[in-house]
């Protein structure tokens, strides 16, 4: 875990992004249990350190250079899966973040990782459809973070109720 903390700091500087230890060591735990969990519900393809440090830890992160937020703001991930990009964001942002996806299984495991990282205060998933917000929710995220959902197009009208005025919808596509 040390040669991983020291790769992924060396990731952090190369970007910089700024992570404490406590951080570091919050979302190499995260690796450990997505990676555990994966052995028994398809969470992720991605099974190897290091292209999950980059692939899920750095990429995640790369997003809070554009979500300047304190605890009165909060974030929505659309299409979380096994909690990307939204785990990472919330092991190291003030902000509260909502996840969400339409596979219960995903929201359950999703949950467990929060509660295991002691962040289910502040992250917090639920098994639903973009398409499907609920009257609570409209309008109230400051950001809406999305990758590997659908189409870009497809994805700007899933977050547009989401966001509220002045909302920031960020957005990972691959190269293809």
């Amino acid at each position: 875990t040390e040669e991983n903390e020291k790769k992924l700091l060396g990731f952090f500087d190369a970007y910089n992004l700024s992570t404490t230890h406590e951080q570091r060591k919050l979302l190499l735990t995260y690796l450990e249990l997505l990676f555990e969990k994966n052995k028994t519900l398809n969470l992720t393809r991605i099974t190897d350190i290091d292209s999950a440090l980059i692939l899920h830890i750095v990429d995640s992160l790369l997003l809070s250079k554009f979500m300047l937020c304190s605890t009165e703001d909060s974030f929505c991930d659309i299409g979380t899966g096994g909690g990307v990009p939204g785990i990472p964001l919330g092991c190291v942002l003030e902000c509260k973040g909502f996840l969400i996806d339409s596979i219960g299984k995903k929201i359950s495991a999703v949950n467990e990782f929060a509660e295991q990282l002691g962040i289910q205060d502040r992250i917090i998933a639920k098994q639903m459809r973009a398409e499907e917000i609920e009257a609570k929710m409209k309008r109230s995220f400051r950001f809406v973070v999305a990758r590997a959902v659908a189409k870009a197009n497809v994805v700007m009208e899933y977050a547009e109720p989401f966001l509220m005025d002045q909302g920031k919808l960020l957005l990972q596509k691959a190269n293809i």
